[in-house]
């Protein structure tokens, strides 16, 4: 499995495990926490959003989701890799608050 495609990448984000993010009940998304044990998955995700991702409104914020099409739409926190802890996904068709 290539973590430098896109489906090597569906593939790997399959084995993680998504914490459901219980601060947010009216938004409802996972969370994985960056970890040495999954570096290398993390760091692909994360460059993948930025490369291959669209920009989307969520409120008065543009995010940049990746859809991958295993049923989830992927973003990030920042645009720094090396300040990210955090990568989130959500099933991809959550309606946002700017109606999609």
């Amino acid at each position: 499995m290539s973590l430098n495609t896109l489906d090597g990448l569906r593939e790997a984000v399959k084995g993680l495990e998504w914490r459901f993010a219980q601060s947010m009940p009216k938004h409802p998304h996972w969370y994985i926490q960056r970890d040495p044990a999954i570096e290398d998955i993390y760091v692909a995700l994360f460059q993948a959003t930025k490369d291959h991702g669209v920009w989307e409104r969520f409120f008065k914020y543009r995010v940049q989701y990746l859809y991958l099409g295993d049923g989830f739409k992927y973003w990030r926190m920042t645009n720094n890799l090396d300040i990210s802890r955090i990568l989130n996904r959500a099933h991809d068709n959550a309606v946002h608050p700017s109606g999609r």
